[in-house]
């Protein structure tokens, strides 16, 4: 499981309203931060509701995206406690 996640709204095919609502079907709990220039009230409602951590409206400052993460990554996640018997995966490579 990552530490956290940056998603945004408009995505082709499957939007991040989508991603969150799988996630959520399949208890992935992932801190989430939702980036987008949906801005609406109601899209950051909708995201909170379906288990985004954080939003954050672009523009936005650089300094404001990375202490959001920040703050994500340092977040303890709350795990069904299935899951807290699996073996730890080693961390993904990224090439």
């Amino acid at each position: 499981m990552p530490a956290a996640m940056v998603l945004d709204i408009n995505m082709p095919r499957l939007d991040g309203f989508g991603v969150l609502k799988g996630m959520k079907a399949l208890g992935i709990a992932v801190p989430t931060l939702v980036l987008t220039a949906r801005n609406q009230s109601s899209d950051v409602q909708e995201a909170l509701k379906l288990g985004a951590s954080d939003f954050l409206a672009k523009p936005f400052q650089d300094q404001q995206l990375l202490a959001r993460v920040g703050r994500l990554v340092r977040r303890p996640v709350a795990r069904p406690a299935a899951t807290q018997l699996l073996p730890a995966r080693p961390p993904a490579t990224i090439i």
